[in-house]
């Protein structure tokens, strides 16, 4: 039960990560529209972002 918990934690949490990645690459590398790069901005914080990779290297799986 324990193993099928973490599991499933797990793949919740993988899918945050890819969110976030895939979140970093548009903000860095989209068109460039200055309207999109600040909500862009604002939804992704520095804490977040260091939280959630933290979390990434202490729960990869590779």
């Amino acid at each position: 039960m324990w193993l099928h918990t973490r599991n499933v934690y797990q793949q919740s949490n993988l899918a945050r990560e890819f969110e976030v990645e895939h979140n970093i690459a548009e903000y860095t590398q989209g068109d460039k529209n200055s309207e999109h790069d600040q909500i862009s901005g604002r939804n992704m914080s520095m804490a977040g972002l260091k939280e959630v990779l933290g979390e990434r290297q202490r729960t990869r799986i590779v």
